[in-house]
């Protein structure tokens, strides 16, 4: 049996979730599972690491990019399965989401400015009669930054909701915005004064 991959719109909730299903691939063998977007983004899906026992598995994918074409790959023994592109069409460019995707808020950009900062994690440390400092290195990272927002009445209720929680949001976006990735895992510390 031939390693298949395909995706379909989930028509549940707003906006709609992605189903994939990854048939044929052989018991005890690994697969991945990611989604990207013509812009490079990509994201993994959630669950879409395993091993297979030797039946289909079905996916769904809340946390897709919005109003792009999307398209979801298999690796599976090193070889790339890619299904047919499906487009996840919302209203709104932009949603914050809680993970489970059962509360999704949409938003409009109050600032589109450079909202990440990226981190180098590099620290200097001065020694008297050194003439070069010694330098610790550490992974980089994305850093944080700030997302300037605003919501209209509706959905401020459900932002309020989903801070409250102080649980990590999933952040969906078109694409468009150049220093994010259509969709990002964040985690809210803390509010403007």
């Amino acid at each position: 049996m031939a390693v298949t991959i395909a995706a379909s719109l989930v028509p549940a909730g707003s906006p709609e979730p992605v189903q994939i299903v990854l048939a044929g691939v052989p018991a005890g063998t690994g697969y991945t599972v990611t989604g990207t977007t013509g812009s490079g983004s990509s994201w993994p899906v959630p669950g879409g690491v395993g091993v297979s026992s030797g039946v289909q598995v079905v996916l769904i994918d809340n946390r897709s990019a919005l109003n792009a074409l999307v398209t979801y790959q298999a690796v599976v023994a090193g070889v790339t399965y890619v299904a047919a592109p499906v487009t996840v069409t919302h209203t709104e460019r932009y949603v914050l989401q809680s993970l489970d995707g059962q509360t999704a808020v949409d938003f409009v950009w109050d600032d589109n400015a450079m909202p990440r900062d990226f981190v180098s994690n590099a620290t200097v440390f001065d020694i008297p009669g050194r003439r070069r400092p010694p330098i610790r290195y550490a992974p980089g990272g994305d850093g944080g930054g700030s997302l300037r927002i605003r919501t209209n009445r509706r959905n401020t209720e459900g932002m309020k909701a989903l801070l409250r929680r102080g649980r990590p949001l999933v952040l969906r976006t078109d694409g468009a915005i150049r220093d994010l990735d259509a969709v990002d895992l964040i985690q809210v510390v803390g509010k403007p004064s």
